[in-house]
Parts: C-alpha cells; structure tokens; sequence
C-alpha cells in the first residue's frame, strides 16, 4: 500500500485545522448572536455569516491577486476577521445593536465583493497580450557590379556592402568619394583588404 506523501498529509492537517478552528468560533459566535436578541432558529446562520465572509474574502483576494480588487478582499476579510476575533475573545462587551448591524452591512459587502470579483474577471479576459510584430524582412539584389572590386569575404559584410552601394548610386561626386571613404574607413576597422580602384 502506497503511503501518502508530505504534500497530502499538511493538506488533510490543514483543513483538518481550518474544521476545528471554525467549529469552535461558530459555537462562540451562535451565542453571540442568542445574547444580542438573534430569534434562535437564525442564530445558527450568524456564525456562517462571520467565519464564511473570512474565508470567502480571503478566497477571492488570492484570485483578484495582483489587481486592485484584491485590496478591497483583504479589507472586507480583516474587517471580517476583527470582529470574530472581538466577538470571540469577549463576547460579552460586543453590543447586542452591534451584533445585530452585521448582518445589515454583510449584505451590501457581500454583492460589492461579488461585483469585484466578476469585474476583475472580465478585465483578465478583455486584456489579451499583444502579438509581437512580425520581423520586416527586406531583400535587395546588389549589382554585381557594386560588389565587383571587393575581396569575396568582404561581401558578407553588410555594412561594406551598403557604403559601396550607395557610392555606386550616388548623383554627385562629392557624395560617392564621401561613402568611399566610409567604406575604406570601414574596412580599415574591421581589418580587410583595401579595395581595388574602379
């Protein structure tokens, strides 16, 4: 028989933990609730209402992760929080019109938390990641008469192939000994031979 592994033993001891710990403070919070005057067959529903709004916000603040709809999850889920913990630790200084305005401000919370989650959904899926422009490949067929009167390496060279090209189409004679010079230069640089006079 396979043995569970580590991962599947803290699972089950987590929510193992998370049954227990909610059980106990439902029960505290079941006579919170008969203590504020809560008509008794409801009163089961106030621990539901606390220890679910925990969950449910803290649930939704990991799904909204990264966006600003996770701030207003971890807020309602503090709030949340806060108060099962006043309500737990002292039941008895919690007011009974406190404990009975809970449930009136849940509700508006509840669909606001609701409202969020479904708005950042529909963000996540509207926002679609730009394709990346297709490469703009150009082909230029070079004269063999440019490439002529360089060494057969050189012609791999780009950058020498262009200076000679534009000193082969250049209108002025000033313009075609500048980029014969660019290229010479070039080719100085790059350490190749010198060219052969046209």
């Amino acid at each position: 028989m396979k043995k569970p592994s580590i991962e599947t033993t803290v699972k089950a001891g987590i929510i193992l933990l998370g049954v227990g710990s909610f059980a106990l403070s439902y029960e505290k919070l079941w006579h919170v609730a008969m203590l504020a005057g809560i008509w008794g067959p409801l009163c089961w529903v106030y621990g539901f209402l606390t220890e679910g709004f925990v969950t449910i916000a803290t649930l939704t603040a990991y799904v909204t992760r990264g966006t600003k709809a996770a701030r207003y999850a971890w807020a309602v889920s503090l709030l949340a929080f806060g108060f099962s913990l006043w309500a737990n630790s002292a039941p008895e200084t919690v007011p009974p019109g406190f404990v009975r305005a809970v449930p009136v401000v849940a509700l508006p919370m509840a669909v606001h938390l609701l409202i969020v989650l479904l708005h950042s959904r529909q963000e996540a899926t509207q926002i679609q990641p730009a394709a990346a422009p297709a490469p703009i490949v150009q082909t230029i067929t070079v004269p063999a008469a440019v490439t002529a009167d360089i060494d057969p390496a050189v012609v791999k060279d780009p950058e020498a192939v262009a200076f000679k090209l534009l000193a082969h189409v250049a209108e002025t004679p000033s313009a075609k000994s500048y980029y014969e010079r660019k290229l010479r230069n070039h080719l100085k640089g790059v350490g190749a031979p010198e060219l052969v006079a046209a």
